[in-house]
């Protein structure tokens, strides 16, 4: 069923016809859940989602367009949410910042720690730090003088 809505909005899309707004809606849907079942994957792109699909790349950003976010911005945005989350779980304490990242497809902890701060306004480890009580990394700096 999946393979035969996909070759149905392929040929849409080559033919150049609108597709109708439930269907774009069902494929959005369908490439979203798409994403969240690869997000671990370091190689997830476009490129990856339309082969998936058998969709263009031209034709997913369409059918993305609604969304005011890129692809490319969507699957970057849901892995730093994970990676928070993660980050403030108890949990997942006894896992290095790195090995988080690397988790959900980063594969460099640089460009993850930039994107990171960039969207939360801090660095990954300021989150686990300052809002995850369980771990301390300098118990003495934490020590209120009385």
């Amino acid at each position: 069923n999946i393979v035969v809505q996909m070759t149905r909005l392929a040929l849409i899309d080559f033919s150049g016809e609108r597709p109708s707004a439930h269907a774009q809606e069902t494929l959005r849907d369908r490439i979203k859940s798409y994403i969240d079942d690869h997000l671990s994957d370091s190689d997830l792109s476009i490129a990856k989602l339309a082969a998936a699909t058998g969709c263009t790349k031209r034709y997913l950003h369409m059918i993305f367009h609604s969304e005011d976010v890129s692809i490319s911005d969507y699957i970057l945005k849901l892995r730093l949410e994970r990676c928070r989350q993660e980050l403030l779980n108890p949990a997942c304490a006894h896992k290095s910042i790195t090995d988080i990242a690397y988790s959900w497809g980063f594969n460099n902890s640089n460009h993850f720690s930039r994107c990171f701060k960039r969207a939360f306004g801090f660095p990954p480890r300021h989150t686990r730090s300052e809002f995850a009580p369980w771990t301390v990394p300098n118990p003495e700096k934490h020590l209120k003088v009385l």
